[in-house]
């Protein structure tokens, strides 16, 4: 029982609430959300990289290693893969851009 308030009593001045730095809970909610959509946005290019890797990989093995399909699906499958790769790395940075937006507009 008594390790509990000297705990508390020692992170008291290191935190400030929202109310005493003046922070309009609008703002932080805009800043917070394009936060968010710019890390779903990575997450989602993530995990498409190590599916649409997989992909080619299966692809591959089929086309080249046991030759059940031609070379040509392998090639379209890469075509393809890089056109997903390229829109999502657009869709990255534009998402980028609008949360650095945002932070610039609140300083």
């Amino acid at each position: 029982m008594g390790v509990a308030p000297t705990l508390a009593r020692a992170m008291e001045p290191r935190f400030v609430s929202l109310r005493a730095t003046h922070v309009d809970p609008a703002r932080l909610h805009a800043v917070c959300s394009r936060y968010a959509a710019y890390e779903r946005v990575r997450m989602v290019r993530h995990v498409l990289i190590h599916r649409l890797l997989l992909i080619l990989l299966a692809i591959g093995v089929l086309t080249l290693g046991i030759h059940a399909l031609p070379v040509v699906a392998l090639i379209t499958a890469a075509a393809l893969a890089a056109a997903c790769l390229g829109l999502m790395l657009q869709l990255e940075v534009k998402a980028r851009r609008r949360f650095t937006d945002e932070i610039r507009d609140t300083s």
